[in-house]
């Protein structure tokens, strides 16, 4: 970022400073950054990215949770055991939630 040297007062009315906050809060950048990179134009990721993060976190564990329990229910002999036929329900199950949260992403980008 150039270095910063100008200084510059604003007025704002209780709206105004409930928002920029409200975007403090969001974003865990500060009140002058908020407003600087609005004034650029620069988009600032907020709750919705926190929420994806969070939800794709939920996917990875998720995933490897099923992953685990297929290998073992697999086992040797290649065939489904009744907890891997359940485990693959399971993931059946949370496919939608996968593929929303991947299209509001890439919706997002």
């Amino acid at each position: 970022m150039p270095h910063l040297t100008h200084r510059m007062t604003v007025r704002m009315g209780q709206a105004h400073l409930d928002a920029l906050r409200q975007a403090e809060r969001a974003t865990g950048l500060s009140g002058p950054e908020v407003v600087r990179r609005a004034i650029l134009g620069v988009r600032i990721a907020g709750v919705v990215k926190k929420r994806q993060i969070a939800d794709i976190d939920q996917i990875r564990a998720d995933l490897g949770r099923l992953g685990g329990l297929l290998v073992r229910g697999i086992g040797n002999r290649g065939l489904p055991s009744t907890e891997a036929r359940q485990t693959l329900w399971e993931l059946r199950r949370l496919l939608p939630f996968i593929k929303r949260t991947l299209t509001e992403m890439l919706e997002d980008s």
